[in-house]
């Protein structure tokens, strides 16, 4: 057997390695002109794109073989924020078969915060925000949000089941999803890929529920999200013959 050449470096956060391996991949870069001689191992797939972010410019050709978590991304921040906003006013509201009592502001202002709604309706969030903090306003009804755009005002429906919540989620998903193509689908291509991934899901599970019985109460079908989503993973493969080899510890393996 060949002698092995084992460095290890000492990182204080999973960034810090991140940044490091940045380092050393430009270093080894300039000795090894072709990229698919060397392979990253992740032993955590919530390192993928801190390591993305810190690779040299160098590293043209990059080809990611690695599932991530769906809990991970930014689809899934939004949809607790969007049940966070349905729930609070549920919970708030003394007549459940009448909700007068708007959304709260703190749940309103991390949705309309959200970089997928923010960048847009930027001027209208910016608007209403600037109106929630100046006015001091503690629940959004729907005065605050009648002069809103028909996407943006969408997200202040009211909505009482699992049946309402998907149809909800997948046209919000798509609305997102046509911002993105028309702009610049190679810069978003990622979020494309979450979009994508949580459309599927969201389409299985409204046939699914359709067919075993009524609607669930928004509770239990956070629950059932959330049993779902932290099992899952997306299955990111690509050309192993091409570019720097970023893998997971599964992938190892095979």
């Amino acid at each position: 057997l060949e002698d092995k050449n084992i460095t290890i470096i000492g990182a204080q956060s999973k960034v810090s390695q991140s940044k490091l391996l940045g380092i050393k991949l430009k270093e080894l870069s300039q000795n090894i002109p072709q990229e698919a001689k060397v392979a990253v191992n992740l032993p955590d797939e919530t390192l993928l794109f801190p390591t993305l972010n810190s690779l040299p410019d160098i590293i043209k050709k990059v080809n990611i073989t690695v599932g991530y978590p769906l809990q991970q991304t930014p689809v899934y921040t939004l949809l607790n924020f969007l049940i966070d906003m349905q729930i609070r006013r549920m919970n708030n509201a003394s007549d459940k078969n009448n909700i007068i009592q708007g959304f709260y502001f703190k749940d309103v202002l991390k949705t309309l915060n959200h970089p997928y709604i923010k960048v847009i309706f930027p001027d209208e969030i910016a608007t209403l925000i600037n109106r929630i903090k100046h006015e001091n306003i503690i629940y959004i009804t729907p005065n605050e949000t009648a002069n809103l755009s028909p996407d943006l005002k969408n997200i202040f429906s009211l909505i009482r089941n699992s049946q309402q919540f998907i149809e909800f989620f997948l046209g919000l998903l798509d609305v997102i999803r046509s911002y993105y193509l028309e702009n610049d689908s190679e810069l978003f291509s990622i979020d494309l890929e979450y979009i994508y991934h949580f459309y599927t899901l969201f389409s299985r599970l409204k046939d699914s529920l359709m067919a075993v019985g009524p609607p669930l109460d928004i509770d239990t079908f956070r629950q059932l999200l959330f049993d779902i989503v932290t099992t899952s993973r997306i299955p990111f493969t690509g050309e192993p013959l091409e570019g720097l080899q970023i893998m997971g510890m599964l992938e190892t393996q095979t």
